[in-house]
């Protein structure tokens, strides 16, 4: 589990979160060890006489993968995925650090589970899980870093928010089937992040106070302060810049997928790649993937030929992608078998 989540935060610093065609998430096999400790739930009633602990829960889910387990639970539900078919939703820590969002969504019939992972951050199981149509079903949102997070702004915004739900028997984004709920829902808070964010960086502009030493009966400051303030000048520019960037690519990606503007973003993304910073043309090679473009293929196959041998691998994947979430059909429903 561990394995696969750090190879997928290496592959975000320059491609973006890991993703198949149609951003869907496939379940695994599994069987815990001594079988499941519990009566799974087949109505509310028994979800509501469950008096399973956290504690015991990650217990659990570490039978069920000895080899790679999650090393915390922060918060679990159990509810339906599928048409009278519960589901447990658990928020863990597959990082030793503390560094929740990684969702394992699992169903055990007997002894016989399938198991699925899906990152995330901050996630919120009360208000993130919900059954969008009033049909039975619940759909899981999820938020995922517009570009790669350390441990120091890990579940900070701005995020990408994404609807999901099960189909046959993967964990598909279906965003684009619920444009209303995103509008009237989860635009606000984007909105709110946004303005989080526009605070933050207004802050940072303001004049800060400087401790002054007073050497020889002058106040001014010492060679180490002068350095320490440039180094700080600086990483407050590079702070505001990648936060000023991501803000920009998450509204356009709102306009893609929830307005439908195919070609949304395609003049930032240009800019962004033909950057002379290095870290910025990584963000314009994720940046370009996803927009329905001619002029973003082209950039895109100009990119994968260019002499920068990493960005150019970063274009090869991004094409390839596109290709096969051209060919790949679309996710239909069904249960997971």
């Amino acid at each position: 589990m561990k394995t696969a989540i750090f190879v997928c935060l290496v592959l975000s610093v320059g491609l973006g979160w890991c993703q198949s065609p149609y951003d869907q998430t496939g379940f695994d096999h599994k069987s815990a060890d001594s079988g499941v400790p519990f009566a799974w739930p087949s109505t509310w009633a028994d979800v509501s006489s469950l008096t399973i602990s956290r504690e015991e829960m990650l217990r659990f889910l570490t039978a069920l993968d000895r080899n790679d387990p999650p090393d915390a639970i922060q918060s679990f539900r159990f509810v339906p995925l599928e048409k009278d078919k519960f589901y447990l939703v658990a928020d863990t820590d597959a990082s030793g650090n503390d560094l929740f969002g990684t969702l394992e969504i699992v169903r055990c019939e007997g002894a016989a589970c399938i198991v699925c992972t899906q990152l995330t951050e901050a996630e919120d199981l009360d208000t993130d899980i919900v059954d969008m149509n009033g049909d039975g079903v619940f759909e899981v949102v999820t938020k995922q870093s517009a570009d790669y997070h350390t441990r120091s702004d890990w579940g900070r915004p701005p995020f990408v928010y994404s609807i999901r739900s099960v189909l046959n028997g993967k964990l598909v984004d279906i965003t684009s089937k619920y444009p209303d709920y995103f509008k009237s829902h989860i635009f606000p808070r984007m909105e709110a992040d946004r303005k989080t964010i526009e605070a933050m960086i207004a802050n940072m502009d303001r004049p800060q106070p400087v401790h002054l030493s007073d050497l020889d009966g002058n106040k001014r400051l010492s060679s180490d302060e002068e350095q320490n303030g440039r180094q700080a000048a600086l990483a407050n520019d590079r702070w505001k810049l990648k936060a000023t960037v991501e803000l920009q690519y998450v509204q356009d990606d709102y306009h893609r997928r929830i307005l439908g503007e195919k070609a949304a973003g395609l003049e930032n993304a240009l800019k962004w790649a033909k950057s002379d910073d290095e870290g910025l043309r990584a963000f314009g090679v994720k940046a370009l993937e996803p927009i329905d473009s001619p002029t973003a293929a082209s950039e895109l196959l100009r990119i994968a030929n260019s002499k920068d041998s990493s960005l150019a691998e970063d274009a090869r994947n991004a094409l390839n992608r596109r290709t096969q979430a051209r060919l790949a059909p679309p996710p239909t429903g069904g249960v997971a078998k």
